[in-house]
Parts: C-alpha cells; sequence; structure tokens
C-alpha cells in the first residue's frame, strides 16, 4: 500500500501539457485513490487473517 502511495503522489509531480493526457491523468489518480480506499480494508483483514 506503501508503495501505491508513493506512485500516486509522484504522479501528482508530473505535467500534463496536453489537455486529454491531464484529463485522463486525473481520472486514473481518482481511480487509483479509490482503489486505494477500497481495498486497504481487505488488505488489513486479509494480513490479519494470514498472522491468526
Amino acid at each position: 500500500m506503501f508503495l501505491l502511495h508513493f506512485f500516486t503522489n509522484r504522479n501528482t509531480l508530473v505535467t500534463n501539457k496536453n489537455t486529454s493526457e491531464g484529463e485522463s491523468e486525473v481520472f486514473r489518480k481518482r481511480a487509483a485513490y479509490l482503489l486505494r480506499i477500497f481495498l486497504s480494508p481487505f488488505t488489513v483483514m486479509a494480513v490479519s487473517h494470514q498472522l491468526c
């Protein structure tokens, strides 16, 4: 999860010259953010299940 968070934060530093690329980049960041929110509880449950 930390690597994904670092990857999405690093993408914000990239400036797109084309507007269509900028829109797709915003959509990609939004999708990655939502994916991270949805996956975080499942990863926590999976790790805790393996530890027990």
